[in-house]
């Protein structure tokens, strides 16, 4: 048995990767919906008050309420999936949906300049910074560390 809250957020083709069905009859309470999170995804509290939120009704996270993407834009969804996961493990992210904190990990991991550099666009010219991510801590300018 679970022994802490766990996020469920499916990142393979399939259509369901988890057993929802099942996950509902270990359940002690009824489903619910957390305010910072889409209406699409639902709390399911276990015995010992253990949360399981299952994003996109168990769907895959990148594909969810949009037509399919290329494997090459999927690629990168799942690499900044990962950083995004990494940096949660080890620097607890704010409460709640923040783009701008997510924008700021994928900017200093540097996976987007990587990615751009391979498939293009062009990248800014040397010592500008792009509008978007002006007044960020943090890199923003193209450096690497």
């Amino acid at each position: 048995m679970l022994g802490r809250d766990v996020f469920l957020a499916s990142v393979s083709s399939g259509d369901i990767e988890f057993g929802l069905p099942a996950l509902e009859a270990l359940a002690v309470q009824d489903t619910a919906t957390r305010p910072a999170l889409p209406a699409s995804s639902r709390t399911h509290t276990l015995r010992r008050g253990v949360e399981v939120t299952v994003l996109a009704d168990g769907r895959p996270v990148n594909f969810h309420e949009t037509d399919s993407i290329s494997n090459l834009h999927s690629d990168l969804v799942h690499a900044g999936m990962l950083t995004g996961a990494c940096a949660v493990a080890t620097d607890p992210a704010p409460a709640g949906l923040d783009p701008s904190w997510a924008d700021t990990v994928l900017e200093e991991s540097g996976l987007l300049q990587d990615h751009y550099e391979r498939y293009g666009p062009p990248a800014a010219p040397t010592g500008t910074v792009p509008s978007s991510t002006r007044g960020r801590s943090g890199r923003g300018n193209g450096e690497r560390s």
